[in-house]
This record gives C-alpha cells, structure tokens and sequence, in this order.
C-alpha cells in the first residue's frame, strides 16, 4: 500500500522534476502548484498522484476539476499520443477507435481477473476487428499498446500495466454503455 508523502518529500519530487532549470523560484512555484491542486481536489498525497500532478502542470492540463480520474485520463490520453499505430497499420487507427478497443480489453480482461494469456487476447481482438469489418494488424495494435506503457506482457501473459488504467477504461465503458451500467445497478 502507497503512504502519504510528508511536505519535505513533496517539495524533493517538485525539485528533482524542475531539476537542470536556472530559476530557482521554479522549485518553490512547482512545489505551491502541487500542494494548492492536491489540497483543492483533496487528493491523498501519494508520490503516484504528487508526480501526475507534476507531470499536468507541466504539459499544462491541469483544470478546476482535478480529481483522480482526471489525472488518468491525461495520462492515458498522452500515451496513447505517443503511438505510432497508424504507422504500423494499413489504415489508420484513430484515437477514438483505441478508446473503444481499450474499453472492450479492459472488461475482457476484468472478467479474466486481470490477466490474460497474449494468444488469448490476441483472438479476443481478431475476433472484435472481424465483427466490426476492420482490417488492422491484432498483434500490432497489441504491441502498440504494450509500447506505450498502456499493457504490459510478462510470460506469454497480458494485463494493464496498472489497474487504474484498466479500472479507467472499464467506467468509460460503463459510462458509454448505459445498458451495462443499469445491469450493474440492479445486480
């Protein structure tokens, strides 16, 4: 379990991010960003939620309604930027057609327990790429993902690289899917 950062290890982590800057008013200006969003949205004080709110403030996408989630959705959102899935396919693969898919393997892989074995997963995809009619390349999209630092794979077996990015992916879906969420609600 993650504990609770004191402020002086807050203050460390807002440093080594702003670390090779001249201005030494950058560390104070970081840190104040950090405590002001984390107190504000009354976030734990985790280094996983200190370093993402590190990371929003320095790609700028830090809003009034920070919370947890929108904190993963940035990161998730800045991954998948960083793909070059389009490169990879014969067509291209867009943003939205990734949430959809990502949506579809999370709950997949929720119901697995978490983990699933890659061929398994990679039928799963051929199987929603055919009933959809798209022609893209499974396994390449599966290496994409994996890439990007969204799935990882360890021993023939494929998971998110952490739950709340499948947690993530999982809400969106029920969010999307209002049948699924009633069904949830009545269970």
């Amino acid at each position: 379990e993650m504990g609770y950062l004191p402020r002086r290890s807050i203050r460390q982590l807002s440093r080594i991010r702003h670390r090779g800057t001249d201005a030494t008013d950058l560390d104070d200006a970081a840190y104040q960003v950090v405590m002001q969003n984390i107190n504000n949205a009354k976030l734990p004080k985790t280094g996983f939620i200190v370093t993402l709110v590190l990371w929003a403030a320095e790609k700028q996408k830090l809003r009034a309604d920070l919370n947890e989630a929108v904190l993963i959705e940035n990161l998730i959102s800045f991954l998948l930027g960083k793909t070059r899935i389009e490169a990879a396919l014969r067509d291209e693969f867009d943003p939205r057609a990734q949430e959809f898919l990502l949506r579809a393997i999370a709950v997949e892989l929720r119901a697995a327990g978490g983990w699933m074995e890659a061929n398994k997963l990679l039928g799963f995809v051929l199987q929603y790429f055919n009933a959809r009619g798209l022609r893209f390349g499974a396994r390449q999209v599966l290496d994409q993902f994996i890439s990007c630092r969204l799935l990882i794979e360890e021993e023939g077996y494929i998971a998110f690289r952490y739950t709340c990015y499948q947690d993530y992916f999982v809400a969106l879906d029920l969010l999307r899917e209002q049948d699924k969420f009633a069904l949830l609600v009545a269970a």
